[in-house]
């Protein structure tokens, strides 16, 4: 192996050549042309030859855009014609674009039909990338039980083709699953795994990833000195790598950090230069997130209007994307704010509805626990103490430091029963 070479770059490099040449033909015979697309012959070279696709703005993907429907008509029509070489590398050439448009369901879909396309020409590297590809899919849509099993999947199949590339990859995607389900020292362990792959894989990528995967542990773990310095350590990388979407990523997560210790004037900053960036380049689900924490910040600050149209201008695009964990996240926030307590205990239940669908543990149990606030201020005491109860044993398999808070508020519906109880009998007493 040449040591002066980033594997990572190179293979993402050479998947994304291939990929222009099999966008070209899709469009050709989805649309029944028999010349390349005019309009799409230079943007296709400028857009997609970048082996990185890191300096693409919102105008370059919005063209792209324009041409999804033939695209994606391109995929169906070779799988009907069992073109199975055609569906896998249309879908490899495509998913980026569904990723960062935040397409989750057109993305699980095609990568569904890849998957068996790629059975189908018994391409055993290509089972392995489409069964990792849709772990990514489903950890983004919120089914963690689903995306920890297929990336587990990936790294026996990576193992077997001794794709060591691929086996850092997926060690990094569970990872990010463990850090959702908040099991942090098995993240952490996967993180750190993947991170001594990549760097002997000289993968500056692959390295930056696992070091902003790592700060988000000891930032969730409330370590925010390790984690603004695990975050600089990987955002050097990604100057250099000059990846302006993982940048904004990393300076999301900086912007929560000063969020959480109560700078909001740091974090109001970070958030609106981060949002700028996914607006340029059009990252569609990440300016949904970055609308989402504009919304915490205002709300920290006492501007409740303002949170609402900013919680409400991220709901709009969530939807729009299909993107359920999202929509529950949201829905769960406009429900904390809301002095609707009807709509309130509406919004949460929906939330928790999703929750339950998606398998999101740890979000379930979070709705439980605010949905029993809800209940309190309610003056429902039996009902907040039975989600409490319901929340409790939830946070303890996940082995969550939320466990002592739901604790003392299952106590304090206790005594409140006690007391309305000891009430009641005073009453008939007398």
């Amino acid at each position: 192996m040449n040591e002066n070479v980033d594997w990572g770059a190179y293979v993402r490099g050479t998947t994304i050549r291939y990929a222009v040449s099999y966008l070209r033909y899709t469009l050709r015979e989805a649309l029944d042309r028999t010349k390349p697309l005019e309009t799409l012959e230079e943007e296709l070279d400028d857009l997609l030859i970048n082996p990185t696709s890191m300096q693409l703005k919102k105008s370059d993907w919005d063209r792209l855009e324009a041409e999804l429907p033939n695209i994606l008509s391109g995929i169906e029509r070779f799988y009907q014609l069992e073109q199975w070489y055609m569906v896998t590398g249309t879908v490899r050439a495509v998913s980026d674009f569904l990723y960062i448009r935040g397409y989750w369901d057109k993305a699980m879909h095609y990568g569904g039909l890849a998957l068996e396309a790629a059975r189908g020409t018994r391409d055993e590297w290509a089972v392995a990338e489409f069964t990792y590809m849709l772990g990514i899919f489903s950890q983004r849509m919120g089914d963690y039980l689903r995306a920890r099993q297929q990336c587990e999947s990936s790294i026996t199949l990576f193992e077997e083709l001794n794709d060591k590339l691929g086996i850092a990859r997926s060690f990094y995607q569970l990872g990010v699953i463990a850090h959702y389900q908040e099991r942090y020292d098995r993240g952490k362990e996967h993180y750190e795994a993947a991170l001594a792959a990549f760097r002997e894989l000289r993968d500056k990528q692959g390295v930056a990833s696992c070091l902003h995967g790592l700060a988000t542990i000891a930032f969730s773990l409330g370590d925010y000195a390790e984690a603004e310095r695990l975050y600089e350590a990987s955002l050097k990388l990604k100057r250099e790598l000059g990846d302006r979407r993982s940048l904004a990523h990393t300076s999301y997560q900086l912007a929560n950090i000063a969020y959480s210790q109560g700078d909001y004037s740091e974090a109001l900053q970070r958030c609106k230069d981060t949002l700028e960036i996914k607006n340029e380049i059009g990252y569609m689900s990440g300016v949904a997130r970055s609308l989402y924490q504009l919304g915490m910040i205002s709300q920290a600050q006492g501007d409740f209007a303002e949170t609402a149209s900013f919680y409400q201008e991220s709901m709009r695009i969530r939807e729009e994307l299909g993107d359920q964990k999202g929509i529950a996240i949201v829905l769960e926030r406009l429900g904390c704010i809301t002095e609707d307590l009807s709509k309130a205990q509406q919004m949460l239940g929906s939330a928790l509805e999703l929750n339950e669908k998606l398998g999101n543990k740890a979000m379930r149990a979070r709705n439980l626990y605010n949905l029993g606030l809800i209940l309190e201020r309610q003056g429902n005491f039996d009902k907040a103490q039975e989600v409490y109860s319901q929340a409790l044993p939830i946070l303890s398999s996940l082995n969550s430091h939320q466990v002592s808070i739901v604790r003392e508020s299952l106590r304090r519906t206790k005594l409140w029963i006690a007391s309305e109880q000891q009430l009641h009998s005073d009453v008939v007493g007398k």
